[in-house]
């Protein structure tokens, strides 16, 4: 698997555990980035082994649209314990741009690195979480709705 299959499948993996479409992972310009700090964290090795898992499933489930690889990914990587925290971290880095640190058995196990810690992983990375466009609001301090509007009753921004 090469460098450009690796981000894709890591966008492919993304799409499938966040809700959102991959245009809209894009847009928060963040994806290279916490693809670079998976790979930091745990390890190239380990992610790639993360990836080859999931485009298994992709090709057990019959590609897009994706419903079949939602059960296959419940049963085959969130219940297992090396995959299961990664992937809730994937969904936690791109929802609230922050990494925590895996779980003590996770890292006696699997990896022990002195990168994981809990941390905001970046100002743009708290800026750009999902989490403000699930709950339709600007991140306090940063991306303000304009003077004034405040006079308006809130629109729904939220596209997935």
């Amino acid at each position: 698997m090469n460098d450009s299959d690796r981000i894709d499948f890591f966008y492919d993996l993304s799409e499938v555990l966040t809700g959102y479409k991959r245009i809209r992972l894009y847009a928060t310009g963040q994806g290279d980035f916490y693809f670079a700090t998976l790979n930091e964290i745990l390890g190239t090795d380990l992610i790639t082994e993360l990836l080859v898992e999931f485009e298994s499933l992709v090709e057990q489930s019959n590609k897009p649209p994706y419903e079949h690889l939602k059960s296959l990914i419940r049963q085959k990587m969130f219940d297992d314990g090396k995959w299961g925290p990664i992937c809730k971290n994937i969904i936690k880095m791109w929802y609230m741009g922050n990494w925590y640190q895996m779980p003590d058995y996770w890292r006696e196990n699997y990896v022990n690195s002195t990168a994981d810690i809990t941390k905001v992983l970046s100002a743009n990375s708290y800026i750009e979480g999902l989490v403000w466009a699930a709950m339709e609001r600007h991140p306090k301090s940063a991306k303000q709705p304009g003077y004034g509007t405040w006079a308006f009753p809130p629109q729904s921004t939220v596209t997935n």
